[in-house]
């Protein structure tokens, strides 16, 4: 819930948010693909008041990742003059009976994590809930924020809402990174706008329409030639996507890795470890069961530690080379407000026991403090995991260096969790991007897929502003 504030101001859009509105208007079903920074929050918040104004809707269901719904959609709403009449309601950790009390009322926002989605969608008719019992609370839009999380259509997520699409007379998506592993990725999203209408009612016939199997790997699918550019044509009229580059003075963003070295007996253990799938430490000895484990043990084994098998959820130490690193960059810093990323709960837990001034940003219940505290310059070191620091949180005031300790291969996080100062607002004509890798190990191969990865994305961008151009004619 949120309240009138005095600090308000108008909300002055720029020419590409008009843009984004007026392409959003035209349409009850759309997606809006914007760089973070590109301010698609507020574009959203004048979009749902347009509505609302006609009377075209009444009701909005917003979900999105936690850290947004708590924390993006309240602050926006307050923020400009021109949405401080949207009441806008956070469902996100409430108990049952506070969410039913508060469906009851008659907010115009309605905010949840998806993790909850079924908390409101399954009809609770015990309650005394006589609406409609596929839709009891009267909901008639429904906008997915960070939407890649109902890219796929076959989780439990996904089939549990698609019953109640019929119900909302607008969706949107919302989303600045649309398909981060492969245009498959885009079969759920379109779905979740148009019932199939654009890529097909199920992702066996979008497969078999659009891809290949792929020979050497189980549930893999290549794109067959030409595909791609058909997928295009389909959807180019669903899905506007804007670049922050295209559209922004962005500072540069100069990647900065930071190798470190093994020394010659972890060398060994590691080597030793890939070939045979087992390593031994502290007289325990570990298996990797499959190709997916071992990946995931080798980078362990390259942050200095490895999980215990029989002590579950135990680091069993190997080395501190990274940390080492850390420490150097640290020094180096003189100061200036690090952003630092981890992958493992155990890599979090070494660097607080390494260095005490750091902050935790995963898990602290008073986020905006935090957040504030850091962009004053309070807070030397804050740390996070991409899934929890990756969206919604605006850390550029007073930092432009963000390293990371270790990464998986999820472009999605990895680009999420760069804009957090990498953005709108930046005042550094540099960003800095960190990453410390062991030298010869998984972490390359890493850093490689994302580049990898990376591109693909940019081409799949471009396709979708140039199919946007010919749109509009231009």
């Amino acid at each position: 819930m949120i309240s009138m504030t005095t600090n308000a101001v108008p909300w002055t859009p720029r020419p590409y948010q008009l843009e984004a509105l007026q392409f959003s208007l035209e349409r009850e079903r759309s997606g809006l693909l914007l760089d973070p920074g590109l301010g698609k929050t507020s574009t959203y918040l004048a979009y749902i008041s347009v509505l609302l104004e006609r009377k075209d809707i009444k009701r909005v269901l917003v979900v999105a990742p936690m850290r947004v719904a708590q924390t993006v959609w309240p602050v926006e709403a307050q923020k400009w003059k021109d949405f401080n009449h949207l009441r806008i309601c956070d469902l996100t950790e409430r108990t049952d009976e506070q969410r039913i009390e508060l469906l009851k009322k008659k907010f115009e926002v309605y905010v949840i994590n998806p993790e909850s989605l079924y908390k409101i969608i399954n009809p609770m008719k015990e309650k005394g809930i006589r609406a409609d019992p596929g839709n009891p609370w009267g909901f008639d839009m429904i906008l997915a924020d960070e939407s890649t999380r109902f890219a796929d259509a076959q989780t439990e997520r996904f089939k549990m809402l698609k019953p109640c699409f019929k119900y909302y007379s607008h969706r949107s998506i919302a989303t600045g990174t649309p398909s981060p592993n492969g245009l498959q990725q885009l079969f759920g999203q379109c779905y979740f706008l148009d019932d199939g209408r654009a890529l097909g009612e199920y992702i066996t016939h979008f497969r078999q329409m659009y891809m290949t199997a792929d020979p050497w790997t189980p549930y893999s699918y290549n794109m067959r030639p030409g595909s791609a550019e058909k997928i295009y044509e389909r959807i180019g009229n669903l899905l506007l996507r804007m670049k922050a580059k295209d559209h922004l003075e962005m500072p540069e963003l100069i990647p900065n890795p930071i190798y470190v070295d093994l020394s010659t007996a972890v060398r060994k253990q590691y080597d030793d470890f890939e070939r045979d799938f087992l390593i031994s430490v502290l007289d325990e000895t570990i298996p990797a069961f499959n190709k997916a484990s071992l990946g995931i043990k080798c980078r362990q084994i390259s942050n200095g530690f490895i999980y215990s098998q029989e002590n579950k959820g135990t680091p069993l130490l190997i080395h501190d080379e990274k940390l080492k690193a850390l420490e150097n960059l640290i020094e180096e810093m003189q100061g200036r407000p690090l952003l630092l990323m981890y992958e493992f709960i155990a890599d979090g837990q070494r660097i607080m026991e390494r260095f005490p001034q750091a902050i935790n940003v995963t898990g602290s219940k008073d986020i905006n403090r935090v957040v504030r505290d850091f962009n004053e310059g309070k807070i030397p070191v804050l740390i996070g995991h991409p899934k929890s620091a990756g969206h919604g949180l605006n850390l550029q005031e007073a930092c432009s260096d963000i390293c990371w300790y270790g990464t998986g291969l999820d472009l999605e996080l990895w680009l999420q969790a760069i804009a957090r100062v990498w953005r709108q607002g930046q005042k550094s004509s540099t960003v800095r991007n960190h990453f410390i890798m062991a030298r010869n190990t998984t972490d390359e191969l890493m850093i490689e897929g994302l580049a990898r990865k990376d591109a693909d994305q940019e081409d799949v961008d471009q396709a979708l502003i140039l199919y946007a151009k010919r749109r509009l004619g231009l």
